[in-house]
């Protein structure tokens, strides 16, 4: 493995000194929830029918989908349904509201997030002004320089679980290895992100993408945590690895 340099971040503080413990915000604690089925005329673009609901009913603007905090904008983003998007955004619709699909983000992402993820750029462009910057956003993305930039404002960043999530405490580590990057992954890891306690849900995230794992393993995680239902895929190597632990 290429050798990181260790000054790419803020090194978090010692083990000493105490850190205000972060709040985990239950999902959806703040907006109405909203059914699957009109999050679904959302992800198809259907304009007309999504305004004739929100004309009815305002509420459903920045409801969020039970467990997952989906919204009418983040489904539209994610489809890149630019005049959906464009519409929503006129009315007041609250970007900065994350959502998933567990099965394709794991971690909770803002719909400049999963716009920029499915390569909408139109919908990019519209959102990133009304996107409030966060270093987990940052850290799905890849984007280095923005993740350093925030853990040299507040160190303590770099362990810090996202209050949004009431299901995972994931930090900016889990969200970079979700997004797939691998170059952040070990900046983050040689800047001493935590690895024990998350073994189990960082090796799942990486979907078998053997550079992942390797770094993961590498900085300690536990291959006896590893998802049998993913690891036979992998290539045989580092497959004997994990089964000779276990898996």
């Amino acid at each position: 493995m290429p050798a990181v340099k260790r000054n790419l971040f803020v090194r978090r503080p010692p083990a000493g000194r105490a850190q205000r413990p972060r709040p985990v915000v239950a999902l959806c604690s703040r907006m109405p929830s909203i059914a699957d089925a009109t999050l679904k005329l959302a992800a198809k673009g259907e304009l007309d029918a999504v305004l004739a609901l929100l004309d009815r009913d305002p509420q459903l603007l920045d409801a969020q989908s039970g467990g997952h905090g989906r919204t009418l904008l983040w489904e539209a983003a994610n489809k890149g349904r630019l005049p959906l998007v464009e519409a929503l955004l006129a009315r007041g619709a609250d970007a900065d509201l994350a959502g998933r699909y567990r099965h394709e983000t794991f971690v909770l992402c803002k719909p400049l997030a999963v716009a920029t993820r499915s390569r909408k750029h139109d919908c990019t462009a519209l959102l990133a002004p009304r996107t409030t910057d966060d270093v987990y956003t940052a850290a799905f993305l890849g984007e280095l320089d923005a993740v350093r930039d925030h853990l040299e404002r507040d160190a303590s960043l770099l362990d810090a679980p996202q209050a949004a999530d009431s299901v995972w405490a994931v930090t900016p580590l889990h969200h970079a290895v979700a997004g797939g990057h691998v170059a952040l992954v070990e900046a983050l890891l040689a800047a001493g992100a935590r690895v024990a306690g998350h073994d189990a849900l960082l090796l799942e995230m990486t979907r078998g993408e053997r550079a992942l794992v390797e770094r993961l393993l590498d900085a300690g995680a536990d291959p006896a945590t590893a998802r049998a239902t993913w690891a036979v895929d992998l290539e045989d190597g580092l497959r004997e690895r994990l089964f000779a632990a276990g898996c």
